[in-house]
């Protein structure tokens, strides 16, 4: 897993390859190259970067989820088309059919430190979209729902912060 800093691009055209790499999808989207490095989407690996945050030593957490509580990543179907797909891509590959794993696992670590008082963790209540949607109006109500539902928890992360 590759992290970029603002010191990794110098130039508008840097920062939009940046987020092109980071969000490109092996053979449904054209590989993208910066210093003759191909780099694919950021979700093949766990999907949340709590380590990185715990490896620069931070210790409590705000944690805003795109799933309901209680929310497993089931294991990605492995068929002939997925395999015919990714053939060309094995790290790709490995990443994509293990997924599952990490991200589970990275769910299960924020539960525990929301247990422990380590972590403020927002769940959507009331979720009605899938990761495809594309209709406006749906999008934008769950966005009032996502807005209101952060107004109501504020006064308790205000209380995690100390604030």
């Amino acid at each position: 897993m590759v992290y970029w800093h603002k010191h990794d691009y110098k130039t508008i055209e840097d920062l939009i390859l940046r987020v092109r790499a980071s969000s490109s999808v092996p053979y449904l989207m054209p590989e993208t190259k910066i210093d003759e490095e191909i780099y694919v989407d950021g979700g093949l690996g766990s999907g949340i970067p709590l380590d990185i945050a715990m490896e620069d030593g931070y210790e409590r957490f705000v944690v805003v989820l795109t799933r309901e509580r209680g929310f497993r990543l089931e294991p990605f179907p492995q068929n002939r088309l997925v395999n015919l797909m990714l053939d060309r891509h094995q790290v790709e590959k490995e990443a994509l059919l293990s997924r599952h794993v990490g991200y589970n696992a990275t769910l299960d670590k924020i539960e525990q430190l929301e247990r422990d008082g380590r972590a403020f963790v927002f769940y959507p209540e009331d979720l009605d979209l899938t990761m495809i949607d594309r209709d406006r109006e749906k999008l934008l109500s769950q966005y009032v729902k996502g807005h209101e539902q952060a107004t109501q928890g504020l006064p308790r992360l205000r209380e995690f912060l100390g604030l």
